[in-house]
């Protein structure tokens, strides 16, 4: 994957596509917060087969560099490497920036691994992530935090290829690969075998990690921009806005001098409304959109663990479903503004958001 030189080359040289998307990815590299990971034993198990040339090496049935695991301290001799991670995402973390396409010609450029290790932020420092062992969650039956199962991954996978497919812009899964080892709460790698022995997973959980594309990774419920948030948070909540509107521009072949900040949330505010809408007229609702968490800055859902088919019986019940999502998503989307900052108003950024929804949305 390119280095940040590289990126910065690419970024400021005259000869780039106009249509690349880079956004800011030098800068965010530059500033990214890094843990120590290590490689585990791992096979894929799955290829996305709508990715024909992937900036990486990476073959059914074998090994991949992509399986790094959080280690919650490094033991002695392990050949140690600095995962990016953030306090907003606690078992995923981008393990590199480079553009590429799928079949059709979208670009993509953050890659991201799901599974890959449980985060929390310091209790001594609240702007400070560790590691964490690997715990079960009392909330969630069988399920673990830091890990994921094999068979949520796959329907993640299903999933963005199916929305996909009818429009809808997604994240996009691709590849999974099944996890032969862990790490244990004293950094040293254990076999599956030894973790279920341990009581550190159950026998039927199967722990795999899913490697992910975006275009941005962040998402709206991320910024913050206001003077109450801490200059840390501000600044970079600034540079990933920064990076989503150009990442924007540069995909609709504009310039950031005619793809301004208004532009950029007119845009956002369009795109969430149509997209929603194809969503909902397949038959889905999304359940969780209110805090903008499964919303990137470039306009994708993410994160379908939580889309649930309507029953087409109850049309009353389906509608008060879809009314939810409609809502929830006009409150992340007026939590995002008011935590952009801006001078404008916002009932023009709503009345865009809904208008574009009822545009789409087939009664």
């Amino acid at each position: 994957m390119p280095k940040v030189e590289e990126l910065k080359n690419i970024q400021d040289g005259e000869k780039k596509e106009r249509t690349l998307q880079i956004g800011k990815a030098a800068d965010l590299e530059a500033q990214k917060e890094t843990l120590p990971a290590v490689e585990v034993k791992n096979h894929v198990t799955w290829i996305n087969p709508n990715f024909p040339e992937l900036p990486f090496d990476i073959q059914e049935g074998k090994p991949t560099k992509l399986s790094m695991f959080l280690m919650p301290s490094p033991a002695d001799g392990e050949k140690i490497q600095h995962r990016e991670v953030s306090r907003h995402h606690l078992r995923s973390g981008i393990v590199g920036r480079v553009v590429f396409r799928d079949k059709t010609g979208l670009l993509y450029r953050d890659v991201d691994a799901k599974g890959s290790g449980r985060l929390q932020w310091s209790e001594s420092d609240i702007n400070k992530l560790v590691v964490m062992p690997i715990e079960k969650r009392q909330s969630e039956p069988g399920e673990y935090g830091g890990l994921l199962e094999a068979s949520a991954a796959k329907t993640d996978a299903e999933m963005a290829e199916y929305l996909s497919g009818i429009g809808v812009r997604t994240h996009r899964a691709l590849a999974i690969s099944a996890l032969e080892e862990l790490i244990d709460k004293d950094g040293k790698k254990i076999s599956l075998d030894e973790a279920r022995k341990e009581k550190i997973i159950s026998e039927e959980f199967q722990p795999v990690i899913e490697a992910r594309a975006f275009g941005t990774k962040a998402r709206i419920g991320e910024i913050r921009t206001r003077d109450d948030a801490s200059p840390r948070m501000r600044k970079r909540s600034g540079l990933l806005l920064e990076d989503a509107q150009v990442l924007v521009a540069q995909e609709l072949g504009k310039s950031t001098e005619e793809f301004g900040r208004e532009e950029y949330l007119e845009w956002i505010a369009d795109t969430l409304g149509h997209n929603l809408a194809l969503i909902h007229n397949d038959g889905w609702w999304c359940q969780y959109l209110g805090m903008g968490h499964n919303v990137t800055l470039d306009g994708r859902f993410t994160d379908f663990d939580s889309l649930e088919k309507v029953e087409d019986e109850d049309p009353g019940s389906r509608e008060v479903l879809f009314g939810k999502d409609l809502v929830d998503l006009h409150l992340a989307l007026d939590d995002f503004y008011f935590n952009s900052n801006m001078d404008f108003s916002f009932e023009k950024l709503g009345d865009r958001f809904i208008a574009a929804y009822q545009k789409t949305r087939k009664k």
